[in-house]
């Protein structure tokens, strides 16, 4: 990736506060970022352990193509601001498997050996966004936002995502879930832990789900994700921080909404 597209200091700043769920429960990630994310534990609202996904078409039903999302077009698509939070930087462009979502999605996915998942059942329905895998490749545009003027350890954290979808399925975007018994998940290993946990989202564009990951550790924050269907691409938002579970809605609709106005 060319220099001017590699993101800037201060937004790797924010985006490293995704911590790899490895390194939280204190294994080797192998180049595997996570779910969750660095800083003091937050005060955001508790998970609800509802299921969340809203998908409208089969899973195996191929999103649509997206020759005409180009990457300037991702990155004007981009939310300017929300509610009281501002961009950081402005936004940036680089393969999925370099943004903050990745590293969150690709974590909640792979578990170090020897954790335990319960209900073990549930392992390979857990899930924080886009399948790494099938998205680390394809372009996408991401802006971080903050409240002017507060750099607190503690504070309001967002970002939003956007990437171009060339055919995936509905299932490498949503995952496998939501599975009854499995709207709460814990991963343990060397006396760490993390909750997963379903949360009910709006019902955005050709599907949409999400989740809260909550990790045991102090030096980690629980991170709050939601994942839409659009036409041709595919949006992801999470926060961090004091923000209720309506808060975190708004954000996925706001985002959702602009997106769709921008590309269709």
């Amino acid at each position: 990736m060319s220099k001017e597209r590699q993101l800037p200091r201060r937004l790797l700043r924010w985006s490293a506060g995704t911590v790899a769920i490895v390194a939280v429960l204190g294994g080797c990630s192998g180049g595997h970022s996570s779910a969750g994310a660095g800083g003091k534990q937050d005060q955001a609202s508790s998970a609800p352990s509802s299921m969340g996904a809203h998908p409208s078409q089969p899973a195996g039903r191929s999103a649509q193509q997206a020759a005409a999302i180009t990457q300037d077009r991702l990155q004007n698509a981009l939310l300017t601001g929300f509610q009281r939070l501002s961009p950081i930087t402005a936004p940036q462009i680089g393969p999925y498997s370099s943004l903050p979502a990745a590293q969150v999605a690709s974590g909640a996915q792979e578990t170090p050996a020897g954790a335990t998942v319960k209900p073990a059942k549930c392992k390979a329905t857990m899930w924080a966004g886009p399948d790494t895998t099938q998205f680390g490749k394809e372009t996408a545009a991401v802006a971080a936002y903050r409240k002017p003027g507060d750099t607190s350890p503690g504070g309001v954290q967002a970002w939003e995502e956007l990437v171009a979808s060339t055919g995936q399925s509905q299932q490498a975007v949503l995952g496998t879930g939501p599975t009854s018994g499995c709207g709460t998940v814990r991963v343990s290993s060397k006396g760490n832990s993390l909750g997963f946990a379903e949360q009910r989202t709006p019902s955005l564009g050709s599907g949409s789900r999400g989740a809260v990951l909550t990790p045991s550790s102090p030096d980690s924050r629980r991170t709050s994700v939601v994942t839409f269907i659009g036409k041709g691409y595919v949006g992801v938002v999470f926060m961090q921080g004091p923000v209720t579970r309506t808060q975190l809605n708004d954000f996925a609709s706001a985002a959702y909404k602009n997106a769709a106005e921008k590309l269709g």
